[in-house]
C-alpha cells in the first residue's frame, strides 16, 4: 500500500533544483587522514601525484598503523572519501553523486577491511530525491553537521602536507557503541552499525507529513465524490464542479512533497552555498524536474545525457504540456466517472 501511495505521490510531485558543490563531485587528490586515536592512518593515493601532496610515502590506499609503517593493514582500490572510526577496520565510503535522472547513484558503501559490506543508494535513503541540491557537479543529500564541534568532527584529511580538511563533517561517530548517524538535507535522521552497515534506526519526519497530507487529501476527495453524487444540480454546473475538483486534486498532489519538505530542509553544504530557492523558485523547477525523475525510473524513457537538470523556460513548457496537462486532464475526467458511478448506483439502490 506504501509502495502505490508513494508511487502516487512521485507521479504528482514537484521537485527543485539548487546549485550546491558535493564534497565529491570533483576528482579526488591523494589524501591521508588519521583517526580520532591517532593509532591508524587511512591513505588514498593517485599515481603519479606529485610530491607535494599527501600519500606519496605509502604504496597503495588503504590503512596502516600510524607509527610511520609503510605495510599496508589492508588496501582499497578506489578513490573517494570517507567517514573514518578509529578501530582501523572499517570505512564508510562516499558515493560520487553525478546527476542521472534516477537517483540509484551510490550514497555510501560501509567496508570492513577493504571488504563491502552494504551499499545505500540515494533514492533508499530519501523520499524525494529529486527535491535536492543540485549543480553541475552532480547534488548532495547529507552534508549537514548533527553537532557542530563534536570531536568525531577533529578528523582531518591532508591533501597537500600542510593543510588539514574536516572528514567527518555531516556525521557523528561513536566509537564506543561502533555506529555512525547522519542527518539528510529533508532532516531524515539514521543510525547505522559500522560493523555491518545495517540500519539501527531512522526517522522519516518529511515522509510521514507527506502521508499525513495524502491521507487528508483522500478523505477529502472521497467527500467531495459522496456529496457531488447526492446533490441535486445541473449537468453543466456539475461537470464545472468536477473539473475544479480535478484541477485542485492535481495541484495539491503537485505541492505535497514541497510542503512535506519546507519545515525539515536544512543547509547540505558549506556556508558560502546558497540556501534552497523560495517556494515559487522551487515551484517553477517542479515542472520539469519530476516528469524525468519518473519516467526514467520506470524505464520508460532513457535517462538524459547532461550531468545537471535543465529548468529553463523551454524544458518547463514543453513538459507542462506534455506531462501536467494530460495529467489534470486525466483527474478531471476520473473524476466525472467516480461522480457518474455513485450517482447510478444510488439510483440503483434507491
Amino acid at each position: 500500500m506504501r509502495k502505490i501511495i508513494f508511487a502516487v505521490l512521485f507521479f504528482l510531485a514537484a521537485s527543485l533544483s539548487i546549485f550546491a558543490q558535493h564534497p565529491t563531485s570533483a576528482w579526488m587528490h591523494s589524501y591521508t587522514a588519521e583517526t580520532s586515536d591517532k593509532k591508524y592512518i587511512f591513505v588514498i593515493r593517485r599515481d603519479r601525484e606529485p610530491v607535494f601532496f599527501a600519500g606519496n610515502e605509502y604504496p597503495q590506499s588503504g590503512m596502516y598503523l600510524n607509527d610511520g609503517s609503510t605495510t599496508p593493514l589492508w588496501t582499497v582500490d578506489w578513490r573517494q572519501r570517507v567517514y573514518l572510526p578509529d578501530d582501523g577496520k572499517h570505512v564508510v565510503r562516499f558515493g560520487s553523486l553525478h546527476y542521472s535522472a534516477t537517483y540509484r547513484e551510490e550514497a555510501f558503501t560501509f567496508f570492513s577491511e577493504g571488504k563491502a559490506l552494504r551499499t545505500y543508494r540515494v533514492n533508499e535513503l530519501i523520499t524525494f530525491p529529486y527535491l535536492l541540491p543540485h549543480s553541475s557537479a552532480g547534488y548532495n543529500f547529507n552534508n549537514a553537521r548533527l553537532a557542530p564541534g563534536s570531536e568525531n568532527d577533529d578528523v582531518l584529511m591532508r591533501i597537500d602536507k600542510s593543510d588539514g580538511y574536516t572528514l567527518n563533517s555531516g556525521a557523528i561517530i561513536d566509537n564506543e557503541k561502533q555506529t555512525l548517524a547522519i542527518e539528510t538535507c529533508h532532516g531524515d535522521n539514521y543510525t547505522f552499525n559500522l560493523l555491518t552497515g545495517e540500519i539501527i534506526l531512522s526517522q522519516h519526519p518529511s515522509r510521514n507529513l507527506a502521508l499525513a497530507l495524502f491521507g487528508v487529501l483522500v478523505i477529502g476527495y472521497a467527500f467531495y465524490l459522496l456529496f457531488a453524487a447526492r446533490i441535486k444540480i445541473s449537468k453543466t454546473l456539475l461537470s464545472v464542479a468536477n473539473c475544479f475538483s480535478g484541477v485542485l486534486i492535481s495541484l495539491f498532489l503537485f505541492l505535497i512533497p514541497i510542503i512535506s519538505i519546507l519545515p525539515y530542509k536544512i543547509p547540505c553544504s558549506s556556508a558560502s552555498t546558497p540556501e534552497y530557492p523560495d517556494f515559487w523558485a522551487c515551484f517553477y523547477l517542479s515542472v520539469s524536474m519530476l516528469p524525468r525523475y519518473l519516467l526514467t525510473s520506470l524505464n520508460i524513457i532513457a535517462p538524459p545525457e547532461m550531468d545537471m537538470p535543465v529548468s529553463d523556460y523551454t524544458t518547463a513548457i514543453r513538459w507542462f504540456i506534455l506531462f501536467w496537462i494530460p495529467c489534470v486532464l486525466s483527474f478531471i475526467i476520473l473524476t466525472n466517472l467516480l461522480v457518474s458511478f455513485l450517482k447510478s448506483r444510488r439510483r440503483n439502490l434507491c
